[in-house]
């Protein structure tokens, strides 16, 4: 059999095993993965077989082969034997790593034997093991059965390796890291390298309103546009927009304007357009461009303004900028395109080349030369938002597209979710890197693949190994080829842009059960770093690419990260992080007291403190007597214990943080502690 015969062959035993599985109700699910995974795995291995020989129709291999993988994940998450209660899928969450090889490594965390459950979990867990075999808690002699190690909290902060006397007590450094790691990074040669790797940082963050999408960051590093959603129960659409300047910003303030926008819902998509200094922000109707920096006077805009409104009703995915001035938003099976400079503007909307606007439902009232308004002025009944603001939205329908590019069979059904500009080393001009937005056919397909948009969208290249959803794509100024996902199944994956296979796939963060939202690749003096953080991990995990192995987490306050972006020009990572423990009203719930080590006195003895540090242990953490009595709140079901960190806080709140990698850092500069209290009432 050939290649795309082999392929073939085992897609037949997939499928064979998904009836198989569907029509057992005694079916062992353990099993089943296990069957399904090796299935997977060979696929791979093929697909890698052929790569290797160059074979002559390797592209129709790997296109056969991601149809092959789309039906195994399918499988592992909508398959199931039926039951009163629904189907009893594989995966409930993340799927396990199939795409991995002895050459293209899988890079895990070492834990020891130790589970990956927060502190609160494990509790639950003793409870239950406790109560159902009737566990003793001491022994015949009375003294207090030790945990297995299994079990145990992890050690205090104060017990972890510190790479460095400015590595910030934001970051906490992992087991096994060897401190003399950092010999062949110099200050002289790779001082940038150098302060990311010790985790020599300045930390501060900003309150934002709730996180709505993908960051965009502008390529010359002076602006980072972060979409919002604020207001009443979180119904108004913001722009959190940040300059990078010292007017702005200083070591210890991190402040951004987040004004309104004049959309009807709130915004999702968003991208940051460096030739015209705009950023363009979308609803499921409408994009808005914006201008955020003034070329006569050289200087950001002291408030951003409004210049652009396309109409986007049948395009509801990803916004990118496309050469020659012009911009994009996907549909789906197509992208509709703007030339930017032929564009009828706010300021003048009698110019440019806008039409008359065609929807199904035709907007009523004046026409396009009123007011300012681009297009029709809307009703209400177009409108159609759940704002509590509606006189804060611009009603302008907007410019029509000035041409469709229509994508191949493959993307019939899809909208582009994910639009990254591909690297410019192999890749012609106008390519870019997409992924599918599979959640909204209930599919679990996914593509991710380099399209050529000057030539129709031609798939030049299909990336293979996701097991979930592609949730962000990014690429490093320092490698000319590469570029890293971040997956639904837990999982990062570096990629070459001219192979369909990952080179290496990375564990996402200590719960591989969940989304790996964010990834960020980057090359501080050449050398390869990528920042990788899961959904539920509450921090963000540095891995060095070199060594293949992750090097420390850094802390978010107990928020969940939603979005990473990377400053090359500043050496800052920023990440735009939720608050899962306030509601849309700004509740907190599931808090209880914070416990925090009691300080040292000043004046004790020198002898008597030493004393008392040889006698303290992780399980001192646990007595109650040893906790301050400040009346601080901490998340019942946060996933790390106060003393995980040096610097103990809690957000309280949805925050961007700004880690500030520097040689000689203020390390007293941390974020704030929230204000979250106990008892609060619920909104949910």
């Amino acid at each position: 059999m050939n290649y795309q015969e082999r392929v073939a062959t085992l897609g037949g035993q997939i499928e064979k095993l998904a009836r198989e599985y569907e029509q057992d109700e005694d079916a062992e699910s353990a099993e089943c993965r296990k069957a399904l995974l090796k299935l997977m795995e060979e696929v791979v291995a093929v697909v890698d077989e052929a790569c290797q020989q160059s074979a002559d129709n390797l592209e129709d291999v790997v296109k056969e082969a991601e149809s092959v993988l789309n039906e195994g994940v399918e499988f592992a998450y909508n398959r199931g034997p039926s039951s009163g209660y629904g189907s009893a899928s594989l995966y409930e969450d993340g799927m396990d790593s199939f795409a991995h090889s002895d050459t293209r490594p899988l890079l895990e965390t070492a834990r020891d034997g130790k589970l990956t459950m927060s502190p609160f979990a494990i509790e639950g867990l003793l409870k239950i093991l406790g109560a159902f075999y009737k566990l003793p808690k001491t022994d015949k002699d009375g003294n207090p059965i030790e945990l297995p190690s299994a079990f145990k909290q992890k050690a205090p902060w104060k017990d972890t390796p510190h790479l460095h006397p400015s590595s910030s007590p934001c970051a906490r450094f992992l087991d096994g890291v060897p401190l003399t790691a950092t010999t062949n990074l110099t200050l002289e040669s790779t001082p940038r390298a150098l302060a990311v790797y010790e985790a020599r940082a300045e930390v501060s963050s900003d309150e934002i309103a709730s996180p709505a999408g993908r960051m965009s960051i502008s390529s010359c590093g002076k602006f980072l546009a972060v979409p919002m959603a604020g207001g009443y129960k979180n119904r108004t659409p913001h722009l959190g927009c940040y300059f990078f300047d010292d007017e702005h910003q200083s070591k210890d303030r991190f402040r951004a304007s987040c004004p309104k926008l004049g959309l009807s819902s709130i915004a999702h998509a968003c991208v940051v357009d460096d030739r015209t200094k705009l950023v363009f922000v979308g609803d499921e109707d409408r994009v808005k461009s914006y201008s955020w920096w003034d070329e006569k006077e050289n200087e950001a805009e002291e408030d951003i303004i409004g210049v652009h409104t396309l109409d986007t009703f049948l395009y509801k995915g990803a916004i990118g900028v496309l050469p020659n001035g012009r911009i994009g938003r996907s549909g789906k099976g197509k992208i509709a395109v703007w030339n930017i400079d032929q564009l009828p503007t706010h300021q003048d909307p009698e110019g440019g080349a806008g039409a008359k606007r065609k929807r199904g439902k035709k907007a009523k009232g004046k026409s396009r030369g009123g007011a300012g308004f681009i297009g029709e002025e809307m009703d209400e009944e177009s409108l159609d938002s759940w704002r509590d603001d509606p006189e804060d939205i611009e009603r302008s329908s907007g410019s029509e597209p000035h041409s469709v590019i229509t994508l191949p069979a493959d993307w019939a059904q899809y909208r582009i979710a994910i639009w990254e500009a591909a690297p410019h080393a192999v890749t012609a001009p106008g390519s870019i890197l997409a992924a599918n937005d599979s959640m909204q056919e209930q599919e679990a397909h996914q593509f991710c693949h380099l399209l050529d948009l000057e030539h129709n969208g031609q798939i030049v290249t299909r990336y293979l190994g996701h097991g979930g959803a592609v949730n962000e794509i990014t690429t490093s100024k320092g490698d000319p080829n590469g570029f890293v996902t971040a997956g639904g199944d837990g999982y990062a994956r570096l990629y070459d842009v001219r192979t369909p296979l990952p080179a290496l796939t990375i564990e996402g963060g200590d719960q591989s059960e969940s989304f790996c939202m964010g990834a960020v690749y980057c090359h501080p003096d050449g050398i390869p770093f990528v920042f990788t953080s899961n959904e539920r991990d509450e921090a963000i995990r540095m891995w060095d690419i070199r060594a293949r192995a992750p090097i420390y987490d850094l802390s978010t306050g107990n928020n969940d990260v939603l979005a990473l972006a990377w400053n090359d020009d500043r050496n800052e990572l920023y990440a735009a992080t939720e608050c899962r423990y306030v509601d849309r009203l700004g509740y907190h719930h599931d808090y209880r007291r914070a416990k925090f080590p009691k300080e040292k006195i000043e004046g004790d003895d020198d002898e008597e403190k030493d004393e008392d540090e040889d006698d303290e242990d992780e399980d001192d953490y646990d007595d109650e007597d040893d906790w301050d009595d400040e009346e601080r709140a901490w998340p019942e079901k946060g996933f790390h214990s106060e003393t995980y960190f040096g610097h103990i806080f809690d957000a309280g709140d949805h925050r961007i943080y700004r880690y500030s990698f520097k040689t000689e850092p203020d390390i007293s500069v941390v974020p704030e502690y929230g204000n979250a209290t106990i008892g609060e009432p619920n909104y949910w």
